[in-house]
C-alpha cells in the first residue's frame, strides 16, 4: 500500500510540473551544442569536425523547424562559422544569403554581408563576386567600421589577391 501511494504522488507531482514545449526542448538541445563548441574552442587544442558538424545539423534543424524564432538567425551565423572550418565555402556563403534574405533586421546584418563578401574573396577566391560583395556593404552600411577595410578589400579583388597576399604586397612596397 506504501508503494501505491508513492507511486501515486509521484504521478501527481510529475503531472503537475510545467512541461517544456517541443521548441523549448530543442533550443535546449541546440543550445547545448553551442555551449560544447564553445567549451570544446576553450579547451582542445585542434578543431573538432565531428562535434562542429553535429552542432551545424543541430542549428539547422532548428532553423527548419522553426524559422520565425528570433534565434533562428543567430543559429544560423554560428553555422555558417563553423562550416568555414569544415571546409563548406559554398555552403557558407549561401547560409550568410539566407540571413540576408530571411532576417533583414538581425543585429549582425552588417557582419554578414561583410563575411559573405569575405567567404567569396578568401575561400572561394571569386573576386569578381567578392568586390561586388563588399560594393553591397559599402553601399548597405556606408558608417560602418570596416567601410575602409571594405574599399581596400574591393582594390585586392580587382588585383585578384587574397586579402594576406594583398597586404603582405602593400606592406613591402610600403617599406621599400
Amino acid at each position: 500500500m506504501k508503494n501505491l501511494v508513492f507511486i501515486l504522488f509521484m504521478a501527481l507531482a510529475t503531472a503537475c510540473q510545467p512541461k517544456l514545449s517541443d521548441q523549448a526542448l530543442l533550443r535546449q538541445k541546440t543550445d547545448a551544442f553551442d555551449t560544447q563548441i564553445k567549451k570544446a574552442a576553450e579547451t582542445e587544442a585542434a578543431f573538432n569536425p565531428k562535434l562542429a558538424q553535429d552542432a551545424v545539423d543541430a542549428f539547422q534543424f532548428y532553423v527548419f523547424q522553426y524559422p520565425a524564432d528570433s534565434a533562428s538567425a543567430n543559429y544560423l551565423f554560428k553555422a555558417a562559422d563553423l562550416m568555414k572550418n569544415l571546409g563548406e565555402p559554398q555552403t557558407v556563403v549561401s547560409t550568410y544569403a539566407q540571413i540576408i534574405e530571411n532576417y533583414p533586421k538581425f543585429d549582425k546584418i552588417d557582419a554578414c554581408y561583410f563575411l559573405k563578401a569575405d567567404a567569396y574573396h578568401n575561400i572561394l577566391k571569386d573576386y569578381p563576386k567578392a568586390a561586388e560583395a563588399y560594393e553591397l556593404y559599402v553601399e548597405k552600411f556606408p558608417n560602418s567600421g570596416f567601410v575602409k577595410d571594405a574599399k581596400t578589400l574591393i582594390e585586392a579583388c580587382k588585383k585578384g589577391m587574397t586579402t594576406e597576399v594583398y597586404f603582405e604586397k602593400e606592406v613591402l612596397n610600403k617599406t621599400k
